[in-house]
């Protein structure tokens, strides 16, 4: 197996460049670019907005930006439709985006570690249920 496969998961983009090329991931990447943003505004001018909701209004931000990503996955994983790395990249992106500012939501440890387990287990049921088995 060709070691670029790891980093590719099967929806890459090809970045050319010296000659050479370097496979990655759309989503991935879109997800590593939404968490740099964040990264680099609450370095330089702050996340004040954010920080001014309460954890209610905080916690649905991070839904919103995780559900474009979720409607992608589950929609092409059932066959729905077909996705393309430009939306992949997007998607990503907004879930990059969600996760880091996830960081910054102003609730106890046991509160954020229940949203992520009832937010993955949703994500992941919404995946699997009705998707036809391979035998």
């Amino acid at each position: 197996m060709e070691l670029w496969r790891l980093l590719a998961h099967g929806h890459w983009f090809t970045v050319r460049f010296h000659g050479g090329e370097l496979r990655l991931c759309a989503r991935c990447s879109g997800y590593v670019s939404g968490a740099l943003s964040v990264i680099a505004l609450n370095s330089f001018g702050g996340l004040g907005f954010y920080s001014s909701l309460d954890v209610a209004q905080q916690v649905l931000a991070c839904l919103l930006l995780l559900l474009p990503a979720s409607v992608d996955w589950v929609t092409q994983t059932h066959g729905w439709r077909q996705s393309n790395n430009g939306l992949r990249f997007a998607t990503g992106a907004a879930m990059g985006v969600c996760v880091f500012l996830f960081l910054f939501i102003d609730a106890t440890g046991f509160m954020r570690a229940m949203f992520a387990v009832y937010a993955c287990a949703f994500i992941l049921m919404a995946g699997v249920v009705g998707r036809p088995s391979r035998v």
